[in-house]
């Protein structure tokens, strides 16, 4: 993937972008459990962002695939504690638990697809910066930061490990538990002694406790931005407040009838 650390459209910066993007987290999962419908709907959202910052909303949502597993971890218990009957379909009863299960998934996969909007748009990086235009306290960005390139600093040390056991490893593919277990505790030992030589080496530098930003990106507001975010929360407040599918449901049974 790649992150960008300026906004793509125009007339529309990236504080904008990140007020929208946290209204619409908000509403979105303020949806009752068993709201699928009223769910799906909220999917306009990343549908018509993700082309207005420079993305493929079909990369996005294969992107988004990545944290499915940890999703259905999450719901994977409801069909199995709720089985109070909620729908039923021909001859098909569907518990309540299955209900909630589609809506864990639903809630989830929307919400990083936001989340991955909002990122590839602005970088990382940029993101901090907005947060720190929008008052967010100093402490939390600089902790924010720190994850994020210590988590860079771990994937390189682990990419060197990699290489140092294929060079040793004669075409091996397979290992006992026990080798990647002293792997993984000689990862996190060198990954700590790494990360203290970078902070000494920050702290030699005058490091203060926060880390300066170094763009000249304008984040000037303007009407268009207003326009941007009342928007976009007027439309979340509308498939929030009025039951759409329902309304949708009783005039097309009106015509059949």
């Amino acid at each position: 993937m790649e992150f960008r650390d300026q906004a793509v459209p125009p007339g529309i910066n990236s504080c904008a972008l990140l007020i929208t993007t946290i209204c619409y987290l908000i509403v979105m999962l303020s949806v009752s459990p068993t709201g699928i419908s009223m769910l799906i709907l909220f999917s306009i959202f990343p549908i018509i962002t993700a082309p207005i910052c420079g993305e493929s909303y079909l990369k996005i949502m294969l992107r988004s695939l990545w944290v499915l597993p940890f999703i259905l971890f999450i719901g994977i218990f409801n069909p199995i504690f709720d089985k109070e009957a909620f729908l039923k379909i021909g001859e098909l009863d569907i518990s309540r638990g299955w209900v909630t299960f589609a809506s864990v998934i639903i809630r989830g996969l929307l919400g990083m697809q936001a989340i991955l909007i909002l990122i590839s748009n602005d970088g990382f990086l940029g993101l901090c910066n907005s947060l720190r235009r929008l008052k967010v306290p100093d402490l939390l960005i600089t902790q924010l930061q720190f994850v994020f390139r210590y988590l860079l600093v771990m994937m390189e040390e682990l990419q060197n490990m990699r290489r140092a056991r294929d060079a040793r490893s004669y075409g091996r593919d397979t290992y006992p538990l026990k080798v990647w277990g002293n792997m993984m505790g000689q990862l996190f030992i060198r990954t700590v002694d790494r990360s203290q030589r970078i902070h000494a080496a920050m702290i030699s530098r005058g490091f203060s406790g926060t880390i300066p930003t170094y763009n000249n990106y304008s984040f000037g507001w303007s009407y268009k931005n207003t326009l941007y975010v009342c928007s976009w929360i007027a439309v979340f407040l509308i498939l929030r407040l009025i039951n759409i599918p329902y309304y949708i449901s009783l005039v097309t049974a009106s015509h059949i009838l």
